[in-house]
């Protein structure tokens, strides 16, 4: 039995785009591995995420917040998600030196239009 809490993941369920990869990542890990949070229309509301240490978890940014009390975001919560479902090899360059800024800037577009983008789907 493991005693450890989830990975909390923090998305935004209004956003079609964000719910299909919350779907794919689901799909693809152990079930009670990971706790999907709605931030966009979680009861929590400020408070409560303000008491999990993440006060500024608007739906503008994937966020994952990992049991040790690691926090990823955007392109390094993707990174971080890709990791946990065997795909870490295929986005592992976006840590690396040189590459992470232009993952992370192509993250803060997708994010910025990610409800137009989620006409395609």
């Amino acid at each position: 039995m493991n005693l450890e809490p989830p990975t909390r993941v923090f998305y935004d369920r209004q956003c079609p785009l964000c719910c299909a990869c919350v779907e794919w990542v689901r799909r693809r890990v152990r079930e009670g591995e990971l706790e999907f949070v709605d931030v966009a229309g979680s009861t929590q509301g400020a408070e409560g995420f303000a008491a999990i240490g993440c006060a500024d978890c608007a739906p503008d940014a994937l966020r994952v917040l990992n049991p040790d009390g690691t926090w990823y975001e955007g392109a390094d919560a993707v990174r971080e998600l890709a990791r946990r479902t065997g795909w870490g090899r295929w986005v592992g360059w976006t840590g690396w030196p040189g590459f992470r800024w232009l993952a992370r800037a192509l993250y803060r577009w997708v994010a910025s239009h990610r409800y137009a983008l989620s006409k395609w789907l």
